[in-house]
């Protein structure tokens, strides 16, 4: 079978814009908006270091943090808002590394960068964090904390999920220029087409040729042999 001369490489498609994924902004603004949101009203209705309720195992204390999550890196504000910083361009750069990113991948990212972007507006305008979250003996944290954490949970199934990496090596269907179909598809009608011939009967105006009915050798059989023998009388 002929060999189908191989075709021009298609160009990639263009990487999405993220300021264009309106599902993902809105995600993270909602998240940013809620985080800042629910600090204001611990500010303004609770005293430093007051919790309501008194006791329990879940409270609102009203507390700030000057370092990271679980109280580390304390008074390391401008490292911490250079960090922030980093940490947003890399969320920014793996959404960009995807062709199609999926509504889970924009649910991880869009808690992180909300997140990311409620603490960050806080070191920059109180040089700390607001935390008021205070659940039994776990450290005191905040909207954006419990997002980042989720989202970054998310972000770890999504790549180490056996349907994420099958996704990733998919292969997309390019299309071919002169008929537009696609090379798998092609390969198929080709492969139907030779079998087609090869089960096709032989064509009945180019019959065999039929045997004769009886040589000559089998008629001289049929007559009566002569003998050599002299008869009695001659």
């Amino acid at each position: 079978m002929d060999q189908t001369p191989d075709q021009p490489a298609q160009p990639d498609p263009p990487r999405p814009a993220i300021y264009k994924d309106l599902p993902l902004l809105q995600l993270t603004a909602l998240t940013f908006v809620l985080d800042q949101f629910t600090k204001f009203l611990v500010r303004e209705l609770l005293e430093l270091r007051e919790s309501f309720p008194a006791e329990g195992f879940f409270r609102f204390t009203h507390t700030f943090n000057t370092g990271s999550a679980f109280g580390l890196f304390q008074d390391q504000n401008f490292a911490l808002i250079l960090a922030s910083i980093a940490g947003i361009t890399v969320l920014t750069l793996i959404y960009q590394s995807q062709r199609r990113p999926t509504n889970l991948l924009r649910l991880s990212l869009g808690l992180q960068l909300g997140g990311a972007a409620g603490n960050l507006l806080d070191r920059l305008r109180m040089g700390h964090v607001t935390d008021f979250v205070d659940v039994g003996p776990w450290p005191i944290f905040n909207l954006a904390d419990a997002s980042i954490v989720v989202g970054l949970i998310l972000l770890v199934w999504i790549f180490i999920s056996p349907g994420q990496a099958r996704e990733q090596a998919e292969p997309q269907a390019e299309t071919t220029p002169g008929n537009g179909e696609t090379p798998a598809l092609a390969h198929t009608d080709a492969e139907v087409c030779e079998s087609r011939e090869e089960s096709t009967p032989a064509s009945p105006e180019s019959p065999d040729p039929q045997p004769q009915d009886a040589s000559p050798a089998s008629e001289d059989q049929e007559l009566p042999r002569r003998s050599d023998t002299p008869q009695a009388g001659e």
